[in-house]
């Protein structure tokens, strides 16, 4: 949040039926352009035409032309590219490469954590009790480093809830009123949660900051790798219940993080291997 803001606003009070919808939608979303690990947008354009398709056509052609005839093509841009180098640094990791080269990717705080298991063995085996083994590495995101996007987002801001609110429903005055239920902010326990991180104690420096609730909701499901066979990974996706479920069920409002990748396990598989692997690594019993 910047100095001297607040977070009271109502994201609600300039809300309109393009906001809830893509009917009407014909706006695109606008991108920095970035040159990705070329040096110039001549170098840019002409890796793009070679990678847009395996077999080229006609029209790969005249896409050439086009590139070609474009007044900012430079020959002496293309020419000085460092081509196998710079198509290497597509495929890579930032934290593949070196600070200088892997400079121009946002990857978002993604990092590669190695994952282990920890295996009991029976007091009787030669060597009882429980020994970790590493079973791989997984791509994920650190959680912070998503919420701090989100608040500091100029676009996303504006239509965030930090405060909660309760709606109700009262058809006649002789008729008691009825808790609505439509919004994750609008819930009791949202509510509840911000009741009380108001009256945390905090240190003297931080005690005229504000506190709010940001509500993560998570998803998951199987996601195939190949167009044949059965190799798949099972994302985690992140949305903030903060922000309106009507947001939140529009592609294009980009809402959606993906915080973590998980290989799929074959439980009964695993403990079957881990069974047959016990006399080898451990022993029989004594």
């Amino acid at each position: 949040m910047p100095p001297g803001s607040r977070f009271i606003h109502d994201p609600d009070q300039s809300i309109t039926f393009s906001d809830l919808t893509d009917i009407s939608s014909q706006g695109t979303v606008a991108r920095c352009h970035k040159y990705g690990p070329f040096s110039n947008q001549s170098a840019l354009f002409l890796a793009h035409w070679y990678w847009k398709s395996p077999n080229k056509s006609l029209r790969n052609f005249h896409d050439l032309l086009r590139i070609i005839k474009d007044p900012t093509f430079s020959v002496a841009d293309i020419a000085n590219t460092g081509w196998n180098a710079a198509f290497h640094a597509l495929g890579a990791n930032r934290e593949d490469l070196d600070d200088a080269d892997g400079a121009w990717i946002d990857d978002d705080g993604w990092k590669t954590v190695p994952i282990s298991i920890d295996v009991p063995f029976h007091s009787r085996m030669r060597n009882p009790g429980t020994h970790s083994y590493f079973v791989g590495n997984m791509r994920c995101r650190s959680i912070v480093s998503a919420i701090k996007e989100k608040l500091t987002s100029q676009t996303d801001q504006p239509r965030f809830h930090y405060y909660p609110f309760s709606s109700t429903w009262k058809p006649a005055p002789h008729f008691p009123e009825t808790p609505l239920y439509g919004e994750l902010y609008m819930s009791p326990v949202f509510r509840e949660a911000h009741e009380e991180i108001q009256k945390l104690c905090l240190n003297d420096e931080d005690r005229n900051l504000e506190r709010a609730v940001v509500a993560l909701m998570f998803w998951s499901d199987s996601t195939s790798l190949t167009s044949f066979g059965s190799a798949s990974l099972w994302p985690i996706y992140m949305f903030f219940g903060n922000e309106s479920k009507y947001r939140r069920c529009k592609p294009t409002e980009r809402l959606c993080n993906q915080v973590a990748y998980l290989e799929s396990v074959c439980i009964p598989s695993t403990l079957f291997v881990l069974m047959q692997a016990y006399p080898l690594l451990n022993g029989v019993y004594s």
